[in-house]
C-alpha cells in the first residue's frame, strides 16, 4: 500500500487532467471540437500506451538490480532507457506526417472533426520526447522503490496542464485564445515542466547513483534484455489498444454527437483504469526486488496476492458501473 497508494494518486492525475480538458473543450460552441480532441487523444493513447513498455520495462529491470544491490546497473538501465526514449521520439517525429493521416483515416469522423484533430495533433506531437523521457525517469524511480517522485512529476505536470488549458483555450490572463490548439500547447508546456521536475529529483536525491556513462552502456547482453522485455510488454499493450481503437472507429462513424459522448464516457472509464494501475506498478517493483534478491517463493506469493487485489477491485468497480 505504501507503494500502491502514491502510484494510484499519480496515475489518477492523468485521467483527471483528461476530464478537465474535456470539460473546458466541451464548453466551446462547436461539438466537433470535443470529437476532434477525443480522436487525436486516442491516437496519442495508442502511441504512448504502445511505448508505455519503456516505463514498465525500466521499472522491472531496475527493481531487480536494486534488489540485488547493484546501483551501477540501476543507473545504467536508466541511461539505456533514456537513449531508447530519444531514439523512439526521433522516429515518431520523423513519421509525424504519415502516422496521423493513417490514424485519422482509420478512426473516421466528419471532415470538421478531422481538420481540428490534425491541428491538435500537429502541436501536441512536439511533447513526445519529453513524455518518453518521463517514462524512463519514472521507471527508474519506481524501480528503486520511490513512489513519491513520479507523483510529484505527474501532479506538477497536471497542474500546469490545467492552468495552461484555461489560459490558452479561452485566452485568459492575457494569453492568446487558441481553442483546441491551445489545449495541445498546454500539454507540451506541462510535459516540459514535468521532465524538469523529474531531472531535478534525479540530480538531487540520487546524485550518489548518477555516474558517468561507461562503455558498458552499449553491451549487447543488457541491451537485448531491455529490448526483449519491452517487446513482450509491447505485444500485451497492442491487444488493449486494438480494443480501444476499434471502439473509437465504430463510434466516430455514428456522428459528431455520439463521438463527443464517447469522449466523456471514456474519461470516466480511464479514471478507474489508471487508479488500478497504481497496484500494478507496486507489484512490478516488489516482485522485481524479490527476483533480484533470488527470493522466488516470496515473488510467487506476492504475485498471488496481487491477483486477489485485482479481482476484488475489479469486482467492486464492476458493480459500481453496473
Amino acid at each position: 500500500l505504501y507503494l500502491a497508494i502514491p502510484n494510484a494518486i499519480a496515475a489518477l492525475s492523468v485521467p483527471l487532467v483528461g476530464i478537465a480538458d474535456t470539460a473546458m473543450i466541451g464548453r466551446l460552441e462547436n461539438v466537433a471540437f470535443l470529437g476532434a480532441v477525443a480522436t487525436a487523444s486516442t491516437l496519442f493513447d495508442v502511441l504512448f500506451w504502445g511505448i508505455g513498455f519503456l516505463r514498465m520495462g525500466t521499472t522491472s529491470l531496475v527493481a531487480q538490480y536494486h534488489g540485488a544491490g547493484d546501483r551501477r546497473a540501476c543507473v545504467e538501465t536508466l541511461y539505456r532507457a533514456l537513449i531508447l526514449a530519444l531514439v523512439l521520439a526521433c522516429l515518431v517525429l520523423a513519421l509525424r506526417g504519415w502516422f496521423p493521416s493513417l490514424g485519422f483515416r482509420l478512426a473516421g469522423g466528419s471532415d470538421e472533426v478531422q481538420l481540428w484533430a490534425q491541428a491538435y495533433f500537429a502541436v501536441r506531437v512536439l511533447s513526445v520526447p519529453m513524455v518518453l523521457s518521463i517514462f524512463a525517469l519514472n521507471g527508474f524511480f519506481l524501480g528503486v522503490g520511490n513512489a513519491l517522485a513520479p507523483l510529484y512529476v505527474t501532479v506538477v505536470a497536471g497542474i500546469v496542464n490545467v492552468v495552461g488549458n484555461y489560459a490558452l483555450i479561452f485566452g485568459a490572463w492575457g494569453a492568446p485564445e487558441l481553442g483546441v490548439v491551445g489545449a495541445a500547447w498546454a500539454s507540451v508546456l506541462a510535459n516540459t515542466v514535468g521532465l524538469g521536475v523529474g531531472l531535478t529529483i534525479l540530480l538531487v536525491k540520487y546524485r550518489n547513483f548518477v555516474v558517468a556513462p561507461s562503455r558498458r552502456l552499449l553491451d549487447t547482453g543488457p541491451l537485448r534484455h531491455l529490448v526483449g522485455t519491452n517487446l513482450n510488454l509491447f505485444g500485451r499493450t497492442l491487444c488493449l489498444l486494438f480494443a480501444q481503437f476499434s471502439m473509437l472507429a465504430m463510434v466516430s462513424r455514428l456522428g459528431d454527437i455520439p463521438l463527443a459522448a464517447h469522449a466523456v464516457l471514456w474519461q470516466v472509464w480511464l479514471l478507474v483504469s489508471f487508479g488500478v494501475d497504481g497496484f500494478a506498478h507496486a507489484a512490478e517493483v516488489l516482485v522485481g526486488n524479490m527476483l533480484g534478491a533470488r527470493d522466488f517463493i516470496g515473488a510467487r506469493q506476492l504475485a498471488g496476492r496481487t491477483l486477489i487485489w485485482g479481482l476484488w477491485i475489479g469486482g467492486f468497480f464492476g458493480v459500481v458501473y453496473a
